[in-house]
This record gives C-alpha cells, structure tokens and sequence, in this order.
C-alpha cells in the first residue's frame, strides 16, 4: 500500500511538473528558470535525458530589423527568441532583461498568442503560456530611460518530445548583452576623441584595432550578433594602441568589436569570411 501511495505521489509530482512548464514556469510556479543571478536553477532541473541538441539565441532589432548592440534609451526594438533543436514536438521558454544591479530594464509589449508576461519579484518575463509548435518567439521591447545603463536579457529554451513527463527533454540558457547608446552628439565627440578603427573587413585571418593613447582604454571584446563573447581581454598598459586580433577560427558572420574605455562604450562591425 506505502508503495503504491509512493508511486502516486511521484507521478503526481512529475504531472505537476510538466504541467507547470507547459503553462510557464513563471506563471504557475512563480519562478525564474532563464538562468539569470535571479534564477534558482533553470528548465533543466526538471527538463533532462532528451538529445535534440537544443540551442537558443536572442536577437534585438530595431525598426529596420537591423540587429543592434546599443539601445537608446526610450526606443523600441523587437526581441527575438529562437530555439534550434532537431526532433523535437514542442518548445517552450522564459526571457527577462535585467540591468547590471539584477532589476528589472525596460518593458514588453503586448504578448502574441500562446506567449505572456508574467511578473515575477518586480520584474516582467515573456514567456510561453502553453506548448508551442512553433520555435520562434517576438515581442516589442521599449528600452528604459537614459542613465541606466548595460542592460542582459537571459533566456532558457525548452524542447520537449510531448510525453506529458519532464523525461526526455532537453534545455539550454542563453544571454545577451545591450549597452546604452550615448547621445548623437556626445558619441561624435567621444568617437573623434577615440579614433577607433577596426580593418580589414571582410576579414580571414586577423584584425587590427586601433584607438588614441588618449582614450583609457580598459577592455576589448569580440561578440556576434546574438551577443556572445568569442574574444575578451583587458588592456593593461595605457602605451598600447594597437592590437591585433587572430580570428581565423571565428564562424563567418557579422561581428561587434567593443573597446570600453572611460567615456564608455564604443563599437565597430566588421565582416569574417
């Protein structure tokens, strides 16, 4: 009898489970599974053991679907979840911006069919309401107000083989970096104080940056368009200007080279055939 109360209790459990992130595990569990410093654990905690090979990627584009690394403060953009996974019946997600003190940055529009917006602590989370066939997700997002400042969306993504059981799924979390923009003016002044340049482009094997010995700068980074870091290194001696970079094992793509430096932010695209 023990046994068979055990056995009940545990599909119950697992019922509950799945259930819950089938209807958003912000919604029903109120709870942050995108993996953020927010985030208990993310969907694989619960979601495991499945092989489709699940990826997720965040894209931010604004009114000319044109993909950007800066935002300006006050605009709207649309975010673009997606998640690759061969194989699997359903999909399912959780996305949340938040800034570099871990609150909440920005707002989301209205949520499209079998998508919501669910607040968790103060912060909004899109997500899904129900299993999804479809594996791309879009909803407006309007930047905060100026001062901000860097603003990193994290994202889990689900893909499920349907079986009504958190059995044989298969998650994975990504983020996404948005630094805010400077005013037009104030970005000529610093960009013609900086004078820094990034060649050649298209590019194969390596790439020079350069910038002014006046510019302080404290650190440079290569990331592609969804806003993962390929390249990252800090420049410890002020004397040095020139840096070349080897990027002959990068995937061809469109790339952003930011160099920070005590005015903040600035960024050059080149292109890796």
């Amino acid at each position: 009898m023990k046994r068979n109360l055990l056995g009940i209790m545990l599909i119950a459990l697992g019922s509950y489970v799945w259930f819950g992130n089938a209807s958003g595990p912000g919604k029903v569990q109120n709870t942050d599974r995108t993996g953020s410093p927010l985030s208990p654990g993310f969907c694989n905690a619960c979601h495991s053991g499945g092989s489709f090979g699940t990826e997720v990627s965040l894209l931010l584009v604004d009114i000319n679907n044109d993909t950007i690394a800066e935002y300006i403060p006050a605009n709207t953009y649309t975010l673009k979840v997606s998640i690759a996974a061969s194989g699997a019946e359903g999909y399912g997600f959780q996305t949340v911006p938040l800034t570099s003190s871990d609150m909440a940055a920005g707002t989301f529009g209205s949520p499209a069919a079998g998508t919501q917006i669910t607040n968790i602590g103060g912060a909004s989370y899109f997500e899904h309401s129900n299993r999804s066939g479809t594996s791309k997700f879009e909803i407006e997002w309007t930047a905060p107000e100026a001062g901000t400042g860097v603003v990193t969306f994290y994202a889990a993504g689900n893909a499920v083989n349907a079986n009504s059981d958190p059995s044989g799924d298969n998650s994975d979390t990504t983020s996404l970096t948005i630094v805010e923009s400077l005013s037009s003016g104030l970005r000529d002044q610093i960009g013609e104080a900086l004078q820094f340049e990034v060649f050649p482009s298209p590019a194969q094997l390596e790439i020079t940056t350069k910038w002014s010995l006046e510019s302080k700068a404290e650190r440079i980074s290569i990331n592609d368009l969804t806003g993962k870091t390929y390249y990252t290194a800090s420049i410890k001696s002020q004397s040095l200007s020139v840096l070349n970079i080897r990027v002959d094992e990068l995937p061809s793509g469109i790339y952003f080279v930011r160099l920070l430096t005590e005015q903040g932010f600035q960024s050059q695209k080149f292109v890796k055939i």
